[in-house]
């Protein structure tokens, strides 16, 4: 369950199986599905994208994971807004990080 639902559903089997003394139940043989399951966007999307807006954004792109954190940390230090995009849409209840506004 991609959702806060299935810590509840989790919860009920444990507390089912603990309480009645039953093993648990056997692990699924398909994987558990990722709260990560909508469109893949291409490079070329996310530019396209904010082409119309070019006079009011600033593209920052390419940077490694610790770049990442300090350009962005920077930003917000100077009052600016962040718009992060990346990896696949989220499927779920909120948002997990990939489409955030800060």
């Amino acid at each position: 369950y991609p959702g806060d639902e299935g810590i509840a559903i989790g919860c009920a089997m444990y507390g089912f199986h603990h309480l009645h003394d039953f093993a648990p139940p056997p692990k699924p043989a398909l994987p558990l599905l990722s709260p990560y399951l909508g469109r893949h966007y291409s490079h070329a999307d996310v530019l396209e994208s904010v082409e119309e807006f070019e006079n009011y954004v600033h593209v920052v792109e390419d940077l490694s994971g610790d770049e990442t954190l300090e350009v962005a940390a920077q930003l917000l230090n100077e009052g600016r807004v962040i718009g992060w995009f990346c990896g696949r849409s989220e499927f779920g209840p909120r948002a997990l990080g990939s489409r955030s506004i800060l």
